[in-house]
């Protein structure tokens, strides 16, 4: 059907777009002193099933949030390695970083994943990963672990058990009240640390 047509007509065109640029690498002859990252920001334009959300719907749901994170780094990275760290885009400019021989500076909103792309290795983060839509209800979201919570602007707080339910069908902030409170107040401090808490769509502290 049409939908399926332009799916394929947008994956042929990365695809020749990612070629050309590789095709241009090897032609300057710089091909193996050249890192290539693909990712994206955020899901699919189309459904992405059995995920819930997509780019345009619910994004901050694992439909929308989980995109490819790609790394050819030549003598480092090898065919077909994987690791099932969480990430995020703002892990990239410290990584730039450190991959050109800098120390990333301790307060900026992201990680390395030097060491993770090295070993393979779990990323160790040590803070929870926040997802952002200003202009949106559903505006905030936290993954620590295996919770995430979403953040509606309306007041909702939906929390979910994302190692167990990837779906998000099964809300259980009821029945964990303390885990919500505890991301809520990550996600306040958040907030205030990268500037936006004017913004904010928590609920005002007394």
């Amino acid at each position: 059907d049409e939908k399926r047509l332009q799916y394929a007509a947008m994956v042929a065109a990365v695809d020749e777009s990612v070629g050309r640029i590789r095709n241009a690498i090897k032609h300057r002859g710089i091909e193996n002193e050249t890192i290539i990252i693909f990712t994206s920001d955020q899901g699919s334009w189309f459904e992405n099933p059995p995920f819930r959300g997509s780019k345009r719907v619910d994004t901050l749901c694992e439909g929308g949030a989980r995109v490819p994170l790609l790394v050819h780094w030549p003598g480092v990275t090898s065919e077909g390695s994987k690791t099932k760290s969480i990430v995020q885009t703002t892990d990239l400019f410290p990584t730039f970083v450190e991959m050109g021989g800098g120390v990333p500076r301790s307060d900026l909103d992201g990680v390395s994943l030097v060491s993770t792309i090295k070993t393979n290795e779990d990323l160790a983060r040590g803070r929870p990963v926040f997802g952002y839509r200003a202009y949106e209800d559903l505006y905030g979201s936290v993954r620590d672990g295996r919770w995430k919570l979403l953040v509606y602007r309306s007041g909702r707080l939906d929390l979910f058990d994302v190692e167990s339910d990837r779906y998000e069908t099964n809300e259980c902030g009821q029945e964990n009240p303390d885990i919500v409170d505890q991301l809520v107040s990550k996600l306040s401090s958040w907030e205030e640390e990268v500037g936006v808490e004017d913004y904010s769509g928590l609920p005002s502290k007394p």
